[in-house]
């Protein structure tokens, strides 16, 4: 089976279970009697003493976001593929024992395995998983929220809101394990405040995702995410967002660091992208003018290109005379090279700064 990636315990204070107390506390407004809405231009809820229907509480809580709660042990995971029987199976967090998202302000508790059903189709289709908010089941003692399974499209029928976990594409005569199957889960990530990085707290007790913003009268301020993950998903590291890391891709077969300078790498800051490093061929022969196509020499190929193609102007092995480079970034992501005027040895990627797709 293919997988594709898009990709703690609460903070010392609230906790899923009180949360979810808390959530329950509030729903005591809650009710699906009719809500006779007031004549005039406007107004507002709620109002002490009157009833709040579940719409009117979905629009309360919007700002909570939707998502799943990433507690350790890959809660609401997709595996266990059943060829025989054309199935998977939806789990719960073998950690924690259960998996637990919120949708619209209302919560939803897996407490067990899930067996889905991924009928054999008679073309390609794509099943969605989903938690489905169903506002007539408002009164179900189970409450309004559900997992389902949906091909090709979502019943958006009488108001029904929709958490995608997974989708499963599946062709005709395939078998189960050769679906492919893509992770979607979008988290629920918290916002914290400190004054200082000694301040941060400890990373198994905060939801992966969780951004906090470091910042007081006595430094400029820094964004971290709580990121990477051991084999339970627990976040293991701060990663700056304000000032990512580098990511360097490694020799290729056709061009390695020059063994001075930067390595050949990259980062994303906002909708900047970065490059830095000195690049030569493996084989030995110089960049010429010219060479390589019509485009130049490809360096990288960038999974999302800018909006518009963009030029730069580098440096190449020449200490005197005009050692340069156009460097040009395609819209289809390609990163191409050329010397302008001489023969390179190696060319640099350094001081590119790249606009990208917001």
């Amino acid at each position: 089976m293919r997988y594709k990636h898009d990709e703690g315990v609460l903070m010392a204070g609230p906790t899923p279970e009180s949360n979810l107390a808390l959530i329950e506390e509030l729903q005591t407004l809650v009710s699906a009697d009719t809500y006779e809405m007031p004549e005039g231009p406007e107004f507002s809820y709620p109002a002490v003493g009157q009833a709040v229907d579940d719409e009117m509480w979905q629009y309360i809580t919007l700002a909570l976001g939707n998502g799943v709660l990433a507690l350790p042990g890959h809660p609401y995971w997709l595996e266990e593929p059943d060829n025989a029987n054309n199935t998977m199976k939806l789990k719960v967090s073998p950690t924690t024992g259960n998996a637990q998202a919120v949708l619209r302000g209302f919560y939803h508790r897996l407490l067990r395995d899930m067996t889905l059903s991924f009928p054999m189709p008679t073309q390609t289709t794509t099943y969605y998983v989903v938690l489905e908010l169903n506002p007539l089941k408002a009164k179900s003692p189970a409450g309004p929220i559900s997992v389902k399974v949906y091909p090709n499209e979502l019943n958006t029928e009488s108001g029904r809101q929709h958490l995608i976990l997974w989708t499963v594409v599946r062709k005709p005569n395939q078998l189960m394990s050769d679906a492919v199957v893509t992770q979607r889960r979008p988290k629920i990530a918290p916002t914290l405040a400190v004054d200082s990085e000694d301040q941060l707290p400890p990373l198994d007790t905060v939801l992966w995702g969780t951004i906090v913003l470091i910042g007081g009268s006595q430094q400029p301020p820094e964004i971290v995410r709580a990121g990477g993950g051991d084999e339970t998903g627990t976040p293991t590291v701060w990663v700056r967002v304000t000032d990512p890391e580098w990511y360097e891709p490694g020799d290729t077969a056709t061009y390695e660091w020059v063994g001075h300078g930067y390595h050949r790498a990259r980062r994303r800051v906002g909708n900047t992208m970065e490059f830095r490093g000195r690049i030569r061929k493996v084989d030995g022969t110089n960049f010429i003018p010219g060479g390589g196509s019509s485009r130049g020499y490809l360096f990288w190929t960038l999974s999302e290109g800018p909006e518009q193609e963009q030029r730069f102007i580098t440096a190449t092995s020449g200490l005197s005379g005009q050692s340069l480079a156009v460097v040009t970034v395609y819209r289809d992501g390609e990163v191409r090279a050329l010397p302008l005027l001489s023969e390179a040895s190696w060319i640099s990627l350094d001081g590119i700064r790249v606009s990208m797709k917001e």
